[in-house]
């Protein structure tokens, strides 16, 4: 008995790994728009200390340069496109991109400290009242999260005890 529900439980276990990144239902993102290496958006937009905006859903290697080496890197196969998400850290923030045509789009940037901050001087660290006080009402909140929508994109900040512990501007395609 007790081979058969092993056995069993291996059975669904390599069933749900073999299908977990397959399957027809992947999500295909259109980035014809947002592929010029011009990007633009009306969205937020994290601007490092030199003034680089990096914007979602765009290409990363404009912005890859001006962000000097990164202090790590870390890549897997995608189970949304196919292709690669990486995620690329820096002194404070990372920066989650996925690859479509093997080309990098930036998904995430995530402010991890209080050493950098949004271009509205919010850092993690502060309170809910000043990030209110920075960007007016949210779109939706809970005592865990306080989120912004505008333009194809979230920035939501992560709260533990009224204060912010994380920052993460990101798409809504997936």
């Amino acid at each position: 008995m007790k081979k058969k529900l092993a056995l069993i439980l291996v059975a669904c276990f390599c069933i749900g790994a073999l299908t977990a990144c397959g399957g027809s239902t992947q999500k295909k993102v259109s980035n014809n728009a947002s592929s010029a290496s011009s990007q633009t958006s009306n969205g937020y937009a994290f601007k490092t200390a030199d003034g680089t905006a990096i914007v979602i859903d765009a290409e990363f290697e404009q912005f890859k340069s001006a962000l000097g080496q990164e202090e790590s890197c870390f890549e897997a196969a995608s189970c949304a496109f196919g292709d690669l998400d990486k995620i690329w850290t820096y002194k404070g923030f990372e920066v989650d991109t996925y690859q479509q045509d093997k080309v990098d789009y930036v998904s995430k940037v995530i402010l991890k400290d209080d050493t950098v901050s949004t271009p509205e001087k919010v850092s993690v660290g502060a309170s809910s009242a000043d990030v209110t006080a920075a960007y007016g009402d949210p779109s939706s909140s809970d005592s865990s999260q306080m989120v912004y929508e505008k333009d194809q994109m979230k920035l939501i900040f992560l709260l533990k005890d009224d204060a912010v512990t994380q920052i993460q501007y990101t798409t809504v395609k997936f």
